[in-house]
């Protein structure tokens, strides 16, 4: 694991303002990032710079990002840049003017720009407005943060037990603003925490986090496997039964299980009634059988 960059935490520092549409469906507040903690802190421990304007513009946003696909895809502008000082290099532009050579990759701009221009503008302009202030304040508060609790979660993963083993963790990142989230990306995950900077940090619900973004990003690759397509509802359904057997009798169960007491399943998937089992079984005994095997069973 490693620490994901300033622009992940920027963006997902701004999204923590957006409260959910209360008409958004459930897929779109599965996606929503508010963090009211983190809103309260950041009103009180932040330069007003870095938060003033996404807090004039969240109400707006809020209703410009209630359709599903906008939940899901606003958060790609994470990925539009390798760094904070990329974004603001290019912000005085819109998305439809850069080129290739001008963003990290092509297929993410392409992807946002399939979705309404408003929205995305909007807050590339507040991410623009907010980052001399937040790039500061990353620096000094954020980034220290995450870096205590990484090394905590490298700790717990390494005293994790074979069960967890088969699992290839070390595309995820670990982001200071993203609350107990995780987000998935094409080649990486970026997971988040519930304790806040100056908090003492929290390992095993990140822990259970990273778990739960990977066995997602492996239900996904299941069904498309089998010509099916992943819509969220199903893959999260997926995930959730595999994993359940993936975690019990692990350092990260009990965490697990609070986690998942606090979610809203409202629309996942019965699995019997979707025909999900068999992708479900499949998947559970493939991660079964790349677990690493206890060396001194049946000696």
């Amino acid at each position: 694991m490693r620490r994901a960059s300033d622009l992940d935490d920027l963006v997902f520092h701004a999204l923590a303002f957006v409260a959910c549409a209360a008409a958004a469906p459930p897929a779109s507040r599965a996606a929503s990032l508010h963090w009211p903690a983190y809103v309260d802190w950041a009103r009180a421990a932040l330069p007003a710079p870095s938060w003033s304007f996404i807090a004039e513009d969240a109400p707006v946003l809020s209703a410009m990002l209630a359709p599903t696909p906008v939940a899901h895809a606003i958060a790609l502008l994470a990925e539009l840049h390798a760094s904070v000082a990329e974004l603001q290099r290019h912000a005085p532009r819109e998305l439809a003017e850069l080129g290739s050579a001008e963003v990290a990759s092509r297929a993410v701009l392409d992807a946002l720009l399939r979705l309404p221009r408003e929205p995305v503008e909007l807050l590339r302009a507040d991410l623009a407005l907010s980052a001399p202030a937040f790039a500061e304040l990353h620096r000094a508060v954020l980034a220290p943060h995450a870096c205590r609790l990484l090394e905590q979660v490298e700790g717990v993963m390494r005293d994790a037990g074979p069960r967890l083993s088969a699992l290839d963790l070390s595309s995820v990142e670990l982001s200071a603003t993203l609350g107990l989230r995780g987000r998935g990306f094409s080649s990486r995950i970026v997971v988040g925490t519930g304790a806040l900077p100056g908090s003492a940090p929290e390992p095993m619900p990140t822990l259970a986090l990273a778990v739960h973004e990977r066995v997602v990003q492996l239900a996904s690759g299941a069904l498309r496997g089998r010509g099916r397509p992943s819509p969220w509802e199903d893959v999260e359904a997926i995930a959730l039964h595999v994993e359940r057997r993936l975690v019990a009798g692990t350092p990260i169960e009990r965490a697990h299980s609070a986690w998942l007491d606090s979610l809203d399943l409202t629309g996942v998937s019965d699995l019997a009634a979707s025909g999900l089992e068999e992708v479900s079984d499949a998947l559970a005994r493939e991660l079964d059988a790349a677990r690493p095997r206890d060396k001194t069973a049946g000696s």
